[in-house]
């Protein structure tokens, strides 16, 4: 724990440690929040995830291409057991993240395809899974991906023609949240004008 937070609620050290310098407090912070969603209740892991939204721009740094904080508990791999709302502010984060640098700062942008691919392919609810599809389907767009790209995922590969395929094939409704629409429009003029406000 960080000094003088003893008695304090682990949301209210997560927001005392994400005030601080980066880049070593921002890293402090996700693997609390990591730990939160590891362990803790529904109401702790909601709070969790609306910090994670609310810092998702300062979890890049300018200066270190490439380098970005992100809970542990979520590298690789997506989340089915957390709350709905967790779910929706945690992928609303990740977008976040990723449009919070110029595409040429990511130097290997194929991974968030692979990540949003693993947000289709596991949850179980339409709402997140359509909207997943629905900024795929922009990235995608508006980002050309050359074929026979293989993306190293946890202990093996995602091929990216096989998410294109995937996502061009999916049946949900096509819709996806009011939350998402300023993200899936931003994703474009992200692309082509390297807008990060």
């Amino acid at each position: 724990m960080p000094p003088g937070t003893a008695g304090a609620t682990l949301t209210q050290v997560i927001c005392w440690t994400v005030r601080g310098p980066p880049p070593a407090d921002v890293r402090t912070a996700c693997w609390l929040i990591s730990e939160v969603f590891r362990t803790g209740s529904e109401v702790s892991q909601n709070e969790a995830a609306i910090l994670l939204l609310q810092h998702a721009d300062s979890l890049t740094i300018k200066a270190q291409p490439n380098y970005y904080a992100w809970p542990d508990v979520l590298v690789d791999e997506w989340l089915t057991d957390l709350p709905l709302e967790a779910r929706l502010r945690i992928l609303t984060a990740f977008v976040k993240v990723v449009l919070s640098q110029e595409l040429p700062w990511w130097a290997s942008r194929w991974w968030f395809f692979a990540y949003l691919d693993e947000v289709v392919q596991r949850d179980p609810d339409p709402a997140v899974t359509d909207s997943a599809v629905q900024l795929l389907r922009a990235f995608f767009h508006a980002i050309p991906t050359p074929s026979g790209i293989l993306i190293s995922w946890q202990s093996g590969w995602k091929s990216l023609d096989e998410i294109k395929e995937r996502t061009g094939k999916h049946g949900g409704a096509g819709r996806s949240l009011d939350i998402f629409r300023p993200l899936i429009d931003r994703i474009p003029r992200w692309v082509n004008s390297s807008d990060t406000s």
